[in-house]
């Protein structure tokens, strides 16, 4: 069990996470409806928000739960009101994952691509109102969760769940070691990709036809481009099933069009997916 002191210590910083969490998602809310016009810096700065202040800020709360849970007389399964709220903190995982970030990163990848006219674009709107709805659904559900926390309703359970606290603990460690060498190894994969170099290409030399190009960045990219008169006039995509990423790089097609070359700036919100898309390019030209 932890000391007095150090309780305190893990409340706050359990506090301070949460606050920044709720915060983080409060301020998508609250400014997505509220401007006319699509904004490419504000969508830019909602999925900033979002990746770092909601998505990485998550795993500190989940941190200090586990913490308290292991190393206080809350137990995992002894009360019902925490129980409850880690089932809590599973949906908002959820949410955050497969409807938060998917909206917003979309959002930012067409306002990058067409600027304030992404709002006159269905698939914006699309993005637009899931975020607005993914955000209020997840406000509302950590306010039920804080609420919770305060007022502990309903006591122990009558039968409390026997635990083995050393396997727990240990467990605990484990899920920890994982999850933080995962997200790691996870994050410094993806680094690499982006940091991937993508040389010119004369395209005045490549003779006319079309090319198909490969090129793998974790997923697999394809595409086919047309040269006619020493000019790039065409790109398709023949990736099999590309996911919601993929489908976002897309965009970036009329940019390497329009400079005649596959070094182009990526789209905000699929950048290593737009690096595949480019190495993909350059490789249908070269090889």
């Amino acid at each position: 069990m932890l000391s007095t002191t150090s309780k305190r210590i893990l409340l706050i910083l359990h506090i301070a996470l949460n606050a920044v969490w709720m915060g983080g998602i409060a301020a998508i809310l609250f400014l997505v409806p509220t401007r006319g016009d699509a904004d490419t810096g504000l969508d830019r700065a909602l999925f900033l928000i979002n990746d770092l202040a909601v998505m990485n800020i998550g795993f500190g709360v989940i941190l200090t739960g586990l913490l308290f849970s292991l190393f206080t007389k809350w137990g995992f399964f002894d009360f019902p009101w925490v129980i409850l709220k880690w089932l809590g903190l599973i949906v908002i995982f959820v949410e955050i994952t497969f409807y938060l970030a998917p909206a917003v990163n979309g959002m930012a990848a067409l306002s990058d691509l067409h600027g304030p006219a992404a709002l006159q674009h269905d698939e914006y709107n699309l993005y637009r109102g899931q975020t607005i709805r993914t955000a209020t659904f997840l406000l509302v559900l950590q306010v039920v969760l804080v609420a919770l926390s305060v007022f502990k309703p309903w006591g122990p359970r009558k039968k409390p769940f026997k635990t083995n606290r050393k396997l727990v603990l240990a467990l605990g460690i484990l899920f920890g070691v994982l999850a933080l060498g995962g997200g790691f190894a996870q994050y410094m994969m993806l680094e690499s990709f982006r940091s991937v170099e993508i040389a010119d290409v004369n395209v005045t030399k490549v003779p006319d036809g079309v090319y198909v190009g490969e090129a793998e960045l974790g997923v697999p990219y394809r595409v086919e481009v047309t040269v006619q008169e020493g000019r790039i006039t065409r790109i398709r995509s023949l990736t099999p099933n590309p996911n919601h990423y993929a489908q976002l790089a897309e965009g970036i097609f009329a940019r390497i069009i329009s400079r005649q070359t596959p070094n182009v700036q990526a789209v905000t919100g699929a950048t290593t997916s737009s690096k595949g898309v480019m190495r993909a390019v350059r490789k249908a030209l070269v090889d």
